[in-house]
């Protein structure tokens, strides 16, 4: 699953308390979950694992992506690899 997240402008991703609780209790499982945030702002589209949902939700841009490239011609092929990895 992946949650898609659009970051017009500010370092914040706005994440609902269920949100965070969704991505949380399936990382407690071990099912992999992924949030994609578009920064609209650098042209940028940064991929976290579910295990960084409460540090995105609280440092936003400050979170170290697992994946990140650009959000115009996007190179859909290693994203995909981020995302099976």
């Amino acid at each position: 699953m992946v949650e898609l997240k659009v970051v017009k402008t500010g370092r914040q991703v706005r994440l609902s308390p269920h949100q965070i609780s969704f991505h949380a209790r399936h990382s407690d499982y071990g099912v992999p979950t992924f949030v994609l945030v578009e920064w609209q702002a650098h042209l940028e589209l940064r991929l976290y694992h579910n295990k960084q949902v409460i540090e995105l939700a609280e440092q936003g841009w400050a979170t170290e992506p697992c994946w990140q490239g650009p959000s115009r011609a996007v190179p859909w092929h290693l994203l995909r690899v981020a995302l099976v990895a």
